[in-house]
């Protein structure tokens, strides 16, 4: 059976169609009984490409896209219900130093593929026009 997590994509961007996502876990030390806090990072299939870097997901475990990928993103969640999971804007701080230039770099990929489409639209329609003529 499947099992599900909360997690916060921490980088975007190096590969297509795949995020890494930190999920928080803790636990009591043995010992010391004390509350300890681990972060586990995963790459995350995201067959859309709609998550950007802060973003609170829920993940699932399902079949291996890759040797080490093998959990999809099931629902974008940008408010924790997850009881003790630090808030977006304090996470995407500590979990990357170029949080900005990530985002940057997500806007402008965005606008390069606008460009693209537009520049094969037009190419589309002066086809059309020549073969009219």
């Amino acid at each position: 059976m499947s099992h599900s997590l909360y997690g916060i994509v921490t980088k975007t961007g190096a590969m297509s169609k795949t995020v890494t996502v930190s999920v928080p876990r803790y636990f009591e030390h043995a010992k010391l009984l004390k509350r300890i806090h681990k972060e586990t990072k995963m790459l995350v299939h995201d067959e859309n490409e709609t998550s950007m870097l802060g973003d609170v997901v829920v993940i699932r475990h399902g079949k291996p896209f890759s040797k080490r990928k093998s959990y999809f993103i099931q629902s974008l969640d940008n408010r924790p219900d997850y009881p003790g999971l630090p808030e977006k804007s304090v996470y995407v701080g500590l979990a990357n130093k170029n949080a900005a230039n990530l985002i940057a770099a997500q806007k402008a990929k965005a606008k390069r593929r606008e460009e693209e489409e537009a520049a094969k639209l037009s190419k589309v329609e002066e086809l059309i026009k020549k073969a009219q003529w």
